[in-house]
């Protein structure tokens, strides 16, 4: 009886197994997609292309795996559902309802590399996750996935969250949508008490282009502190602003070495379409005739960077 009942057993898993041969290439091709053993290395990219061809049916398979711990699978699994797109979603969502920590921010990941807007409201409840870690990356990939202005709501609360990376992560979705309604918002981001926080809002306040020129300018007086203000005195001068000119030169002899410096890196940039003559003319000699007198090594480095801009351009 026993014997019989093994046999049966054995019968089984022998026809589940012929019955899933799908799920055995993907494994295979997973294996040696995410493997970094030499005898892997000529196929890792083929056997990635050969997942992404097969579409729906690997993204079913491969969503057995989302719970890896291994860097090199996740970065291989969101890699392969990035090539995959859209029609990965479900699957994807489907893996969300997990208390998994590690695959909800494997999962979170590939969604937002996918760029799919209908993962916006899946994602914004993992987004309240009490694991910062994936908060933050779910906040990211909302920013990656789109929608809008809708989108931009989800994520400001984010922006007072207790933890830097989850803030810093809403910093950049916000930058990522472009909306004008968010410029505010990143703009007291610069004064963030992180530094990650602070730059990631200069990086992006940046790629707002023209939008968020008036802010920037205003922000210059207006900055709550002086490490502020450097930030939107370098945006003022990466940007070129020239709306800003009188403000940027009203701190080029300020007692504070970094708004010194980052005044005079910003007024040759603002003034950079000025012409030659007067560049070579009076430019030029005023930094020459300032490093003289200068003390501090860090607005003098900054000297030097503004004759090297304009030789720059002169030479251009």
């Amino acid at each position: 009886m026993k014997l019989r009942l093994l046999a049966i057993l054995l019968l089984c898993v022998t026809v589940t197994y012929a019955a899933n041969p799908v799920k055995d290439k993907v494994d295979r091709l997973f294996t040696q997609a995410s493997s970094g053993e030499i005898r892997y290395r000529s196929v890792v990219q083929p056997s990635k292309d050969s997942l992404i061809a097969m579409g729906d049916s690997a993204a079913r398979y491969l969503a057995l795996k989302l719970n890896s711990t291994d860097a090199r699978e996740r970065h291989t699994l969101v890699d392969i559902y990035r090539g995959i797109g859209k029609v990965a979603t479900p699957y994807l969502l489907k893996a969300l309802k997990t208390e998994n920590k590690d695959q909800l921010r494997t999962t979170s990941w590939a969604l937002g590399d996918i760029k799919d807007s209908t993962a916006v409201d899946a994602l914004a409840k993992v987004a309240k996750h009490p694991d910062y870690t994936v908060r933050s990356q779910a906040i990211e990939s909302i920013g990656k996935c789109g929608g809008g202005l809708k989108s931009a709501r989800i994520v400001t609360p984010y922006l007072h969250d207790p933890v830097f990376l989850p803030r810093k992560s809403a910093v950049a979705a916000l930058g990522r949508l472009q909306q004008p309604q968010s410029i505010p918002d990143l703009i007291k981001a610069l004064s963030d008490e992180h530094f990650a926080v602070r730059l990631t809002a200069s990086l992006w306040l940046a790629r707002y282009d023209t939008l968020a020129y008036d802010a920037i300018a205003e922000e210059i007086l207006a900055a709550p502190d002086e490490r502020t203000r450097a930030l939107a005195l370098r945006l003022a001068g990466e940007l070129k602003i020239a709306r800003a000119t009188e403000v940027i030169k009203s701190f080029m002899r300020d007692p504070d070495p970094d708004l010194r410096g980052w005044s005079i890196w910003s007024l040759i940039r603002v003034t950079a379409d000025t012409t030659r003559h007067y560049q070579r003319v009076v430019l030029v000699p005023m930094l020459m005739n300032w490093q003289t007198s200068e003390q501090d090594p860090f607005v003098r480095s900054m000297l030097q960077q503004s004759l090297d801009y304009l030789d720059t351009l002169t030479t251009d």
